[in-house]
């Protein structure tokens, strides 16, 4: 009996910390988004043509449990971002290059593969 217990708080501290880390990647993804100045419409594009409602309540920051599917789209913008600061160096230069006029995120918003942009 002691057992089911203790098992029962590892479940949910498993569940705390999934929730905690889909709130630190949401932080991450709208960040990045406002940082290059991407509109509504193509940041729910890139995490999966998410619901109205569902993408104004992920702006709010609350610690949810994101699925895979979203934690996935979520760390390739991660990993762009990652990319084009290590390719230039200044960020000012990253940033002119990521602006509208370059396209970057045409490609992303037009091709859909395997359920991941």
């Amino acid at each position: 009996m002691l057992m089911a217990v203790e098992l029962g708080k590892g479940n949910l501290a498993e569940q705390a910390s999934d929730e905690r880390m889909g709130q630190v990647a949401l932080k991450g993804f709208f960040a990045i988004a406002r940082h290059w100045k991407l509109k509504p419409g193509e940041q729910r594009t890139l995490l999966g043509d998410l619901p109205a409602t569902t993408f104004n309540r992920y702006k709010q920051l609350p610690q949810v449990a994101l699925n895979r599917d979203l934690m996935e789209r979520i760390s390739y913008i991660l990993g762009i971002h990652k990319a084009l600061r290590i390719l230039f160096q200044d960020a000012d230069g990253c940033d002119q290059r990521c602006g509208e006029s370059c396209g970057l995120f045409e490609p992303f918003l037009t091709f859909d593969v395997g359920g991941a942009v």
